[in-house]
């Protein structure tokens, strides 16, 4: 998995040189776990801490390879809570109750 240290804005996922930036609010003194599954899947594919000491303020971030996470789905675990990016572009549901967001990149198809 090829990580990079990522930027603190825009808050949720942006792209930029191939890569993914994943960026969240997180209160102080909290762990924060990232969490990506492939698609439709209950399993984590990859997970990656996001240490408080990396912080800008309480923002943390990562970057990811593009090509290694795109349309997978994610949330973070911050404590013992599971949160789902608010800023999220497109949110999985399961029985009515948001649980991952999935990355989506504003990418238009020419051919159609």
């Amino acid at each position: 998995m090829k990580v990079k240290k990522g930027y603190p804005f825009p808050l949720g996922t942006s792209e930029k040189d191939g890569y993914i930036n994943f960026s969240m609010a997180v209160p102080s003194g909290k762990k924060c776990v990232l969490k990506l599954y492939k698609k439709e899947s209950d399993q984590p594919e990859i997970e990656i801490e996001l240490p408080e000491e990396d912080a800008v303020g309480e923002v943390r971030f990562v970057a990811l390879l593009k090509s290694q996470v795109k349309g997978m789905e994610y949330h973070y675990v911050i404590g013992e809570e599971v949160v789902v990016d608010p800023y999220s572009k497109s949110v999985v549901e399961e029985d009515g109750v948001h649980v991952k967001g999935r990355i989506q990149l504003d990418e238009y198809d020419w051919e159609v």
